[in-house]
């Protein structure tokens, strides 16, 4: 997994392009509600809940002006997965996995026309893991990678999609302590750093 950081970390610093998204310079504080799928690595936990992947749903911040090359950000994924187990008799065990991942780091946008961007995003993770047939209940540390494609309808309202790696694994001897996989988030974001009767932005750096 170290090399995807290493891959990463060169994209962001040496990727050339202009991050001015407007000749004027406006503030940025994007809040974003996003949904996505993620798909895990771990084949005995697909095996477990019968789901080769599973829906999450995320709200994000970043902030900035439009002239910053790279913007901090932060965002915070709920995913929860559960399934029935069928015993020896008619009756059934409930069982759940639950993942609250806490992300910060930068994003890096590239624009590539007037109101298109390829936009790059990395991050640490923290995780708290509870999976109920393994007793697992764990604070852990990741990191996150994407790469989007972001589309700006005006300064106020952009969407996008993110296709990433999710990296994060439990000290434990579990079969299940694996909690890396691949995920596509679609979002929208809500610039309220600028003001719509002001061609100035609402904060100055």
């Amino acid at each position: 997994m170290k090399k995807y950081i290493i891959i990463a970390i060169i994209a962001l610093v040496t990727l050339k392009g202009n991050a001015q998204t407007d000749s004027i310079r406006y503030g940025i504080i994007n809040v974003s509600p996003e949904v996505g799928v993620f798909f895990p690595r771990n084949e005995i936990f697909q095996n477990l809940y019968n789901a080769k992947s599973y829906f999450t749903y995320s709200v994000s911040l970043d902030f900035g002006t439009s002239r910053w090359a790279y913007r901090p950000w932060f965002r915070f994924t709920g995913m929860t997965v559960e399934n029935n187990l069928r015993g020896t008799t008619s009756d059934s065990t409930q069982i759940s996995a639950i993942k609250k991942e806490y992300s910060f780091g930068i994003i890096r946008p590239y624009r590539i026309r007037s109101n298109d961007y390829i936009q790059l995003k990395l991050g640490f993770t923290y995780n708290v893991i509870t999976e109920s047939t393994s007793k697992i209940d764990a604070n852990v540390f990741g990191y996150v990678f994407s790469v989007g494609y972001l589309h700006r309808i005006d300064k106020f309202i952009s969407y996008y999609i993110d296709l990433g790696n999710d990296y994060a694994r439990v000290n434990s001897s579990s079969n299940l302590r694996e909690w890396s996989g691949f995920r596509m988030d679609i979002g929208i974001s809500v610039n309220i750093g600028v003001s719509s009767k002001q061609q100035h932005p609402v904060y100055n750096f």
